[in-house]
């Protein structure tokens, strides 16, 4: 059904109330299909919402929908945005909501592991605060800087 609206002509720009675009919700939801035929249809990789600022990139990591934030990257979204809430890349993102798979692919496309938020917070200070282990081995390995602090002097 997407396919035959795109193919005759349909907007696939136009945002719902929320300032989320068709492409935001398809990425959201993590529909794969409707993700590549709307991007494919000339949908804008780099709308946000009016609420936090968020891309269809960050809404599938937020999400955990790793295919569809794949196939995001492969059309160009910007790895390194920045969210409208507390400054984070869609690898704090990614880390902050324990998603490693997504993390991992995010960093083998060249993520920048020290991205910082809004309050100096480090994708491996996230990773240490949630406790989660596997998140932190694959941050030092990509390079995190376990000394780093935060704007409070805290470290990891």
């Amino acid at each position: 059904m997407v396919s035959i609206l795109v193919g005759t002509g349909t907007q696939v720009n136009v945002p719902d109330r929320a300032g989320r675009t068709p492409l935001y919700l398809s990425a959201t939801i993590g529909h794969l299909e409707i993700t590549r035929v709307l991007l494919e249809g000339g949908a804008i990789i780099e709308a946000t919402d009016r609420f936090g600022g968020h891309t269809p990139l960050q809404s599938a990591v937020l999400n955990g929908h790793t295919d569809v934030a794949e196939i995001l990257l492969k059309h160009g979204a910007n790895i390194e945005v920045i969210d409208g809430l507390e400054g984070f890349t869609p690898l704090g993102c990614a880390v902050s909501m324990n998603h490693a798979a997504i993390a991992k692919l995010l960093l083998d496309r060249g993520a920048n592991v020290e991205a910082a938020n809004e309050s100096g917070n480090t994708p491996l200070m996230a990773a240490a605060r949630n406790g989660s282990e596997d998140l932190v081995m694959l941050l030092l390995e990509h390079g995190a800087n376990i000394n780093a602090s935060n704007e409070r002097g805290h470290t990891p």
